[in-house]
């Protein structure tokens, strides 16, 4: 599957023809369960990237109906843990690596809601991380956590309660007494991450890639009090009932949502702001970099949202990603995957 992928990495989309697809197709599931299910990527988050965009051209191209680049995460085969279905797709981000594709998303945002009689105007848009973790669902009853459910597919994840009842600064009991699905990010702390792999070194245990991948893997562990020991953190950034809980607070604005979740005792980015135009966002991402060396978390981007609630239905969704947001994210990042020998420009 390698050298197949370093096939399709070094060929054009003006060379990929309907017969690619299938082939293109089974690459992105290969990778996808070694991401998400195993925690062993073997091509580099770009380089993976360049795959599903590549996939998805071709998909739209030929009309092909079930498409893979409109499902989330990957299929759940193996697991220890119970599957559960979302109550509402847990779907995902679309994203770039570069800063016309943000002013291209922009014009689009701007055509859609034309679309709707609400004429050109500049959009307000909020800016914050986007974590590099595993995106983890939960249910409070009655302001009671009583269920942790992972991302899994975007439609069935596995019942991780019992481990995510681990991480400290998750709360177990909350002062909304409402129906409440919380979604968002776990994620190991850079220095917690260093500090794992040097015990790990001396003791002869699996030495973990990176963060995420030791995120992950201590969400799934089979010993909760393991998990317990690997401090990781959680930050949320959306809910699953969205919309009960805008009309209950009377919120208008994405950044207002994230504020009530943070009085409730959620954590959430510490980098959140708002913007009136593509120009101050796009300013704001070339400022970046000195923030980024302040953070002791991975994130491999920024996260792009309409501000106001109200353009979302509007503006709409696919069946992979909200219409209204799009996840810019670090030329840095995009590196080289070694045993692939293919070289990419770095921005």
């Amino acid at each position: 599957m390698l050298e197949l992928s370093k096939k399709y990495l070094q060929k054009s989309e003006e060379e990929l023809v309907f017969e690619d697809i299938e082939k293109l197709q089974n690459l992105i599931k290969y990778h996808s369960d070694l991401y998400y299910n195993k925690q062993n990527p073997v091509i580099s988050d770009y380089e993976y990237d360049l795959l599903f965009k590549k996939l998805q051209k071709l998909e739209a191209k030929f009309g092909v109906k079930n498409a893979e680049t409109n499902k989330v995460g990957a299929e759940i085969f193996e697991s220890s843990f119970e599957k559960v279905e979302h109550s509402r797709p847990m779907i995902s981000l679309d994203n770039t690596y570069n800063e016309q594709d943000l002013i291209d998303f922009d014009e689009r945002v701007k055509k859609n809601l034309l679309k709707e009689n609400i004429f050109e105007r500049e959009i307000a848009y909020t800016l914050e991380f986007k974590f590099d973790g595993l995106g983890i669902e939960l249910i409070y009853k009655e302001g009671i956590l009583v269920q942790a459910i992972t991302r899994g597919n975007g439609i069935v994840g596995e019942d991780v309660t019992g481990n995510i009842f681990q991480i400290a600064n998750i709360p177990k009991r909350i002062s909304y007494k409402e129906h409440l699905e919380v979604r968002g990010e776990v994620v190991m702390p850079i220095s917690s991450f260093e500090k794992l792999n040097e015990e790990a070194k001396i003791s002869g245990k699996k030495i973990f890639s990176n963060p995420r991948n030791a995120a992950s893997g201590s969400v799934r562990m089979k010993d909760a009090n393991i998990t317990k020991q690997r401090n990781l953190k959680f930050f949320a950034y959306d809910l699953a009932n969205f919309s009960d809980f805008v009309e209950k607070n009377s919120l208008k604005k994405y950044f207002s949502v994230i504020q009530n979740l943070q009085n409730l005792g959620f954590e959430v980015s510490s980098y959140l702001r708002t913007f009136t135009g593509i120009e101050g966002i796009i300013s704001a991402i070339e400022n970046f970099g000195n923030v980024k060396k302040t953070i002791d978390f991975e994130i491999d981007g920024l996260v792009l949202k309409t501000d106001e609630i109200e353009l979302w239905e509007k503006i709409g969704w696919t069946e992979h990603h909200p219409k209204y947001a799009i996840a810019y994210k670090f030329p840095a990042e995009i590196l080289t995957t070694k045993v692939l020998s293919v070289e990419h420009s770095v921005g």
